[in-house]
């Protein structure tokens, strides 16, 4: 998949027809690029953006304030689309695997430097003139996807706020009112390992799903991996309650599909998974769509 950086962007990316917005380097499970093995290759531009993502939250300051990155990807082989790919290296901080606050984080990458990249690449990319409108036109954009090198739900309160704001940038302004036009409004998709929402009490979890729902974010994939909790255990290495986590992430997606959302579920392929089975507990959890899978690179 074609991957580009949008204008002058530090932190966001695309890959094909889909905006990302990494929010975090942090985890609490193997990280998802991990996942797919010592050799997955990324492009090199989204490489960098992970990198500076890393960078600022390690030095809990803003990338103007710091001299310069401890590390950048150097170009590898050319894909099939003339972009050259490298390895993400290995996460080279710990911190503590804490969610934070549900309101306001006051992390780095800061939401305004977010939203700041993600409206520069709407309004500079996608401008349209509509009568006498200058309009964001999302014909050409398929998505938003909040997700990283981390797992995204860490930062909860950053999403919601991002999800919020995004969704007023999705109005036209009329003399009287304003007028929110669904067509017009771009799908957000959370890719996340689910596990900080799996940790939550149902009543509370559910809430959080409900908000995230209302804010725009109407598409969520999970990375269930396998129909087997001790196998999950050991592909994933969650940093959490790993003997009943598997069960408690099943009642998590089975929470959103309540809520509304439109779940995906994905995995990477090993022998020793049984993607029948996989395939067999989406359905019983109420998923619709086809289980996905992903290639490991050894």
């Amino acid at each position: 998949m074609k991957a580009t950086k949008a204008f002058s962007t530090t932190y966001t990316y695309t890959l094909g027809k889909s905006l990302y917005v990494p929010l975090t380097s942090r985890c609490n499970s193997l990280t998802l690029p991990q996942t797919r093995g010592p050799n997955f290759l990324l492009p090199t531009d989204v490489v960098n953006s992970l990198l500076n993502v890393r960078s600022v939250e390690e030095n809990n300051s803003p990338l103007d304030n710091l001299e310069g990155l401890s590390e950048q990807a150097i170009d590898g082989p050319f894909d099939n689309f003339g972009l050259t790919r490298r390895i993400l290296p290995a996460p080279i901080f710990v911190k503590e695997f804490s969610q934070d606050s549900i309101s306001s984080d006051g992390c780095y990458p800061s939401e305004e430097s977010l939203l700041q990249e993600m409206i520069q690449f709407m309004t500079q990319s996608l401008k349209t003139k509509i009568g006498e409108l200058d309009h964001i036109s999302n014909k050409k954009l398929d998505a938003i996807v909040i997700a990283g090198e981390g797992e995204p739900t860490l930062r909860l309160g950053t999403i919601l706020n991002i999800a919020r704001r995004l969704r007023a940038e999705s109005t036209v302004s009329t003399e009287e009112t304003l007028i929110e036009k669904e067509d017009d409004i771009i799908p957000m998709r959370l890719v996340t390992n689910g596990l900080p929402l799996a940790e939550m009490k149902a009543p509370f979890r559910k809430s959080i799903l409900s908000q995230l729902k209302d804010e725009g974010i109407t598409e969520m994939s999970v990375a269930l991996m396998t129909s087997c909790p001790r196998q999950y255990a050991n592909l994933m290495q969650p940093l959490v309650r790993a003997d009943c986590i598997h069960d408690e992430l099943c009642e998590t997606i089975r929470d959103a599909i309540e809520v509304g959302m439109d779940v995906e579920l994905t995995g990477v392929e090993h022998d020793f998974v049984d993607k029948n089975l996989a395939s067999e507990l989406a359905i019983e959890l109420g998923v619709k769509k086809i289980f996905r899978w992903r290639p490991f690179f050894p």
